[in-house]
């Protein structure tokens, strides 16, 4: 097979049932950003080999059919997390602030239904989108390759 532009070349790619990894040699780093962004697949490689993932550098998981479970990672950092079994914690009368517009209407239209144990979710949840799920972050921090986590929301 031969694309006849990247573009066309993703679209191959995702067109697929599975998704579980990617690889990409470029040295146009306009083609590796537009690459990255598209790509449906739960490990991408740039420039180097697409087998031999090293856990907690490069946990591994796929998107579609090459996903299992709720989509934890296997070696990432919550892939252990996900084993284990939620407990109610003991009640809390602290006050929680949401700040963002949709959480914040969204906390005020279902706390009436849910109570105050809900709001503590919320806000739980928007910490987690400002500080890890929502931020690309590399837990290893090598300085010579790039081993960026990310989490990417379902179509």
């Amino acid at each position: 097979m031969s694309a006849h532009s990247l573009e066309e070349a993703i679209r191959w790619q995702n067109g697929t049932a599975f998704g579980l990894t990617a690889g990409l040699h470029s040295l146009d780093a306009a083609e590796i950003r537009v690459w990255l962004d598209a790509v449906e697949a739960g490990n991408l490689y740039v420039n180097r080999t697409i087998t031999g993932a090293i856990v907690r550098r490069q946990p591994f998981g796929g998107w579609k059919r090459s996903a299992v479970g709720p989509g934890a990672k296997a070696g990432g950092p919550g892939y252990v997390r996900a084993l284990g079994a939620l407990r109610p914690a003991p009640p809390s009368s602290r006050t929680v602030t949401v700040s963002l517009p949709r959480l914040a209407r969204l906390l005020r239209d279902a706390a009436p239904l849910a109570g105050e144990d809900f709001a503590a979710v919320v806000a739980a949840d928007e910490a987690a989108v400002r500080t890890t799920v929502g931020v690309p972050h590399d837990p290893s921090a090598l300085t010579s390759e790039l081993n960026v986590l990310r989490y990417r929301p379902v179509p």
